[in-house]
């Protein structure tokens, strides 16, 4: 005999474990509603001879409209009606499907997962006595939309066909889409003659030979799953897409492990440094042209140094700031200054110069950043993630330095997990490349790969980015790479603090050139000749 009070302890005991976070309050009237329901059907339980539990993997109402198999009566928006489904011949019912207006409102109102779970319900035979298990009015408590028996023969009907043809139709879509899906993940490239060939083998498949994948059909298709045409902007091997699951494990690896250091220091005490090469000359590969130009062509100064490149080194804070001066790394032909260049060169006290022959960094230039730019602005116990740059994952870079850690970040993960990738180069560089595209547009007659205009056009750009109004730019650049857990919240870019004008020329006195830039300290929009030629340095 079944024990009552034995289910409430039962009962009990799943409602504690499940919900044991519920804080005591008034019980309202939706919840005495429930409860009486509860008991309702315990008694049934309680006093049946027999009884047998059944799952229904979906939950059914007496009011149609909230059945998702009910077909959505939305007023269609003006792009709807241009991919209206009925102009297209894929869609239209052929006269099997319209015999009358029973079997229209059939197709309409139950889905063909909805008919085959019914009519197994339905037919669910007793194994001891071979007979049917449940009368009509069982049938009908389940599946409260079924209006009569009759319905279930038709259900049958259209299963035998495999389904109507508006079921075998979305049955097409959802192939098809999930072909794309497949395609895409493995990044392969995608034509609409594809999705017509797709669409083509499985309407073959469901015995629908009326369907042509039309181009009516393809664009609705295209407009419902968001598909457009696109660009390839990038190459990669089969080799790579295999590989990016195992950098990104190892990125994930390092954000967790690193986070336990992170937690030992305090924000100005972590550090990210980066070494970027900068072309002599920049260029922005966009601009405003003509409709249907079938080449677009761009002017600069000098192919030559579009092509060849210099070095600098920032380093930045997880506190938000620019740390220590920049380090730049010119590219001279025999790898050296000379007096008289060391003599005439631009001295500014925020950029700490040296040279290559290639314009890159080696071990002993590594070497002398550290001397130079590192050492001289540390002030406690310091945390600093570099790239897997040999010279600077060498321990013996740093083994002399007291308080000090170093965390190489793996290989192939700076562009996800690298502050200065993640977000700052590219605002660094959007200052360079406005400068060089204002001075090409209006014919200045100045050389920016000039080695002195090199080092004075980096000490104003280093000079604006140290300003605090990029401060949450920058501690936005460590929360994005995973270090900093705690949202900085809005903040202001280069193009939004630099570029954003409120006035129609430089606000120098008499001064009536345009304003090439915004200085983020004083705020004062500035001409070419005020911002760059007159060194306007914070």
């Amino acid at each position: 005999m079944i024990n009552v009070y034995n289910i409430l302890k039962v009962l009990s005991n799943y409602i504690s474990h499940k919900f044991d976070d519920t804080v005591p309050s008034p019980i309202t009237f939706d919840e005495e509603y429930i409860a009486l329901n509860l008991f309702n059907c315990l008694s049934s339980i309680l006093e049946s001879g027999s009884y047998l539990f059944d799952i229904e993997t979906t939950l059914d109402h007496d009011d149609e409209l909230d059945d998702p198999d009910v077909t959505s009566s939305a007023v269609p928006t003006p792009m709807s009606i241009d991919l209206d489904i009925n102009l297209d011949a894929d869609y239209k019912s052929t006269d099997d499907d319209n015999d009358d207006d029973d079997d229209h409102c059939l197709r309409d109102d139950f889905s063909l997962d909805y008919m085959k779970r019914a009519v197994d319900y339905f037919d669910e035979t007793d194994a001891a006595t071979g007979q049917r298990k449940r009368s009509w009015c069982s049938v009908k408590h389940m599946f409260r939309r079924i209006p009569n028996p009759q319905y279930i023969t038709r259900f049958r009907k259209y299963i035998e066909a495999g389904g109507t043809k508006k079921q075998k139709i979305d049955d097409i879509d959802t192939y098809v889409y999930h072909q794309f899906e497949n395609a895409r993940h493995r990044l392969l490239a995608v034509h609409d003659i594809d999705l017509r060939r797709w669409g083509l083998q499985k309407a073959r498949e469901l015995n629908l030979n009326s369907f042509e994948a039309s181009e009516k059909w393809l664009l609705s298709f295209k407009h419902r799953h968001r598909i457009s045409s696109r660009k390839v902007t990038q190459l990669i091997t089969k080799r790579y897409i295999e590989s990016r699951q195992e950098i990104d494990e190892a990125a994930t690896k390092f954000v967790a492990e690193t986070s336990k250091f992170i937690e030992k220091y305090n924000p100005n005490e972590v550090l990210n440094t980066d070494q970027v090469g900068i072309n002599f000359e920049l260029y922005d590969n966009r601009t405003l042209t003509y409709m249907g130009e079938q080449s677009t062509w761009s002017s600069v100064r000098s192919v030559y140094n579009t092509t060849h490149s210099y070095t600098i080194q920032n380093t930045i804070t997880m506190r938000g700031t620019v740390f220590g001066p920049l380090y730049l790394c010119l590219k001279e032909q025999t790898g050296h200054m000379s007096d008289k260049i060391k003599e005439n060169l631009f001295h500014a006290q925020n950029v700490v110069v040296t040279c290559s022959k290639s314009g890159k960094l080696t071990s002993s230039l590594v070497t002398y950043w550290r001397d130079h730019c590192l050492i001289p602005n540390l002030s406690s116990k310091t945390l600093l993630l570099v790239d897997s740059f040999p010279s600077h994952a060498n321990p013996d870079v740093y083994k002399h330095l007291k308080d000090f850690e170093f965390r190489v970040i793996p290989p192939k993960t700076t562009s996800i997990i690298q502050p200065l990738d993640v977000y700052y180069n590219r605002q660094y560089k959007m200052i360079l490349r406005r400068i060089f595209d204002y001075v090409r547009l209006d014919d200045i007659h100045i050389n920016l790969a000039e080695r002195n205009n090199v080092i004075k056009l980096h000490s104003l750009v280093n000079s604006q980015m140290k300003s605090k109004a990029f401060e949450p730019m920058i501690k936005y650049a460590w929360y994005r790479s995973g270090y900093l857990k705690t949202d900085p919240g809005p903040f202001r870019n280069v193009k939004e603090i630099c570029f954003t004008f409120e006035k129609d020329k430089c606000c120098e006195e008499n001064c009536i050139n345009d304003q090439i830039i915004r200085c983020s300290w004083c705020q004062h929009e500035l001409c070419f000749v005020h911002f760059f030629v007159n060194y306007h340095y914070h």
